[in-house]
């Protein structure tokens, strides 16, 4: 009995730990001084956010977490994590000059009707 209570507190630390740090890597990456810089720290985020996933599924193998508090936590994740790829795809900076090289590419591959 020990041991499970030891497992479940355990579990429920390094969740914990994963959503600050989801946070924290949001923070940082919003001081630097690049997109770039950001961007990496988004992706962090994200990492961050799956090792959370992570955790909850561990929870639900174990029985620690029933099906609708699961399907609640699967849903926040699912948010969380599509508002960090929107942030990501934002932060993706177009160069004109490869747009550019892309327009002329597809020129050259159209055939002639």
């Amino acid at each position: 009995m020990a041991k499970d209570r030891g497992l479940r507190i355990n579990i429920a630390s390094s969740a914990s730990r994963g959503l600050s740090l989801v946070v924290s890597n949001i923070a940082e990456g919003q001081g630097r001084n690049s997109k770039g810089e950001f961007t990496q720290f988004l992706g962090n985020a994200q990492s961050s956010l799956l090792e959370v996933e992570t955790q909850f599924l561990i929870a639900e193998r174990l029985k620690y977490v029933d099906a609708k508090s699961m399907e609640h936590l699967n849903q926040k994740v699912d948010r969380v994590s599509r508002l960090l790829n929107g942030l990501m795809q934002s932060q993706k900076v177009k160069r004109p000059e490869l747009r550019d090289l892309n327009e002329k590419q597809k020129t050259r591959n159209e055939k002639p009707v």
